[in-house]
């Protein structure tokens, strides 16, 4: 059972949609391998800067692992356990130096890491079944 509902309508195969997911958000992805909601060049009138989008990563994960990436899965799953706090909670958001912005804790960012984990977690187990 999925716990957010991104996978809840799916045209083609599954692995399809994840190579479609890929594709499109492979130009985003920042040094600090999050994605922004917002074009960050753009300006929104708004004070401050905008930080990347965590649960965006952790969709990226998820889209990897779904189309047998697995390696570049974990790589960017580990990398991205690593901008958790001390008790390993995420913010909402990741600013230019990786440090924690927006709302915290942010439930969706967590979400978003257990269906990445959960994903992975399965396509490791159909290898391993080979």
């Amino acid at each position: 059972m999925r716990l957010i509902w991104r996978s809840a309508v799916i045209t083609g195969t599954p692995e399809d949609k994840a190579l479609r997911n890929l594709k499109a958000l492979r130009p985003w992805m920042l040094p600090v391998l999050s994605c922004p909601r917002l074009d960050l060049a753009a300006d929104d009138g708004l004070p401050g800067q905008e930080g990347t989008f965590c649960m965006c990563t952790f969709w990226y994960v998820e889209c990897l692992a779904s189309c047998g990436k697995l390696n570049q899965a974990r790589f960017y799953f580990e990398k991205m356990l690593g901008y958790s706090n001390h008790l390993g909670l995420f913010s909402e958001e990741l600013g230019p130096k990786g440090e924690g912005l927006g709302n915290f804790p942010q439930a969706f960012t967590h979400l978003s890491l257990i269906n990445a984990a959960f994903e992975a977690d399965h396509r490791l187990d159909l290898v391993g079944k080979e």
